[in-house]
């Protein structure tokens, strides 16, 4: 099955889930809210940061990259098939991505 992950309404952080695919949602947003490096006790958990200061263009396909990586090494249920970037003239400086994948069951 094929799920959409938008990130430009952030929601409150929860650890209890009604369901596994609720908790791997939610691990997703943990995911991506953390930098790599900044998890005491778990250093190499989070995102690689490195497209920060990019260009935007550059910045997205980076971004893109890094989100690709991180869910194939710390959410291997999912496989990102595809990640876009929500456009908003009101803060054109962020990058909201929304990341399609495919649930492993």
């Amino acid at each position: 099955m094929r799920y959409r992950i938008v990130t430009a309404n952030p929601q409150a952080l929860s650890l209890s889930y009604e369901s596994r695919l609720d908790e791997l949602v939610g691990n997703c947003r943990i995911l991506l809210s953390c930098a790599q490096g900044s998890v005491p006790g778990y250093r190499h958990f989070g995102m690689d940061m490195g497209y920060l200061g990019l260009p935007t263009s550059a910045a997205k396909s980076a971004f893109a990259g890094a989100i690709a990586d991180a869910f194939e090494k710390f959410i291997p249920d999912f496989t990102v098939r595809q990640v876009t970037f929500e456009d908003d003239a009101a803060t054109p400086d962020q990058l909201k991505p929304i990341i399609e994948v495919s649930y492993n069951e």
